[in-house]
């Protein structure tokens, strides 16, 4: 499932736009494709890529697809998103700011693992935000252009969002532990974003968790356990397969994506 939404559909919709003339297409990467790096260096889109998870390699696979299939028409933009969070129509609570905030309302205790590595957190409102400013901005500073998207300010470790949640809901105890099952850490740097489009984040991670705390408390979500909170639970739910490691690769089917190929390689 993963190899087919990431990769396949976003190789064939490049290529259906381009047969239909369509110059502008925007992608939606990640910045989970720098993986576990050094959390103190802020990366740019020229960094290394090291990603840790097949959802990571699959968006490296895909911008490469999309730079094969552009030509002086079709010019895509690849944006790199850092970890969103926040309200939104069906917001996501498998996602960490917005799992804090839940626990902290209803638990009154949050589990923090890893709490040192770091994540660029981006609210949703700014992701869509940044769509439509790659959307409206001249073709030529955008097109086939890598950008990751969020805010240096916005760099922060799993410790600090957890104390910042526990702050904003008094009482709220943290319990800090290592889990070595994921091991992304990675600070970000987005002055090309920036100095491109002049694009910067509106909404503060205080702000955007604020926010989020108080939408809990007021019941107006239901249960945020509920699967429809949850992309994995929801795969389940519907009996889609959900990958689990190990797996022994079936390399020549993906010989097109070699991200991914030596990913299943080094997990089977």
């Amino acid at each position: 499932t993963t190899i087919a939404v990431n990769y396949q559909a976003a190789r064939m919709m490049a290529q259906l736009a381009r047969a239909n003339g369509i110059s502008r297409f925007v992608f939606a990467s990640t910045c989970s494709v720098y993986g576990a790096s050094d959390g103190e260096i802020a990366i740019t889109e020229n960094g290394k890529l090291n990603p840790v998870s097949l959802y990571a390699t699959t968006k490296i696979d895909a911008e490469q697809a999309l730079r094969e299939t552009a030509d002086d028409v079709f010019q895509p933009t690849m944006l790199r998103f850092g970890t969103a969070y926040g309200l939104s129509h069906r917001p996501r609570f498998d996602l960490v700011a917005n799992l804090f905030s839940a626990q902290a309302v209803t638990d009154g205790e949050l589990s923090v693992f890893n709490g040192h590595y770091a994540r660029p957190f981006i609210h949703v409102r700014d992701m869509a935000r940044a769509c439509l400013m790659s959307l409206e901005a001249p073709l030529y500073l955008v097109g086939c252009q890598v950008f990751n998207v969020g805010d240096e300010s916005q760099n922060y470790t799993i410790s600090e969002l957890g104390r910042m949640i526990a702050d904003l809901v008094p009482g709220t105890t943290i319990r800090e532990s290592t889990d070595n099952k994921d091991p992304r850490s990675y600070r970000v740097s987005f002055e090309k974003i920036r100095r491109t489009l002049g694009f910067q984040a509106g909404i503060d991670l205080s702000e955007g968790v604020a926010e989020m705390v108080a939408a809990v408390r007021s019941g107006r979500l239901g249960d945020w356990r509920d699967p429809i909170y949850s992309n994995q639970l929801q795969m389940k739910q519907h009996g889609l397969h959900v990958l689990k490691f190990p797996v022994t690769p079936p390399v020549s089917e993906h010989s097109d994506m070699p991200a991914t190929s030596q990913f299943l390689r080094r997990a089977a």
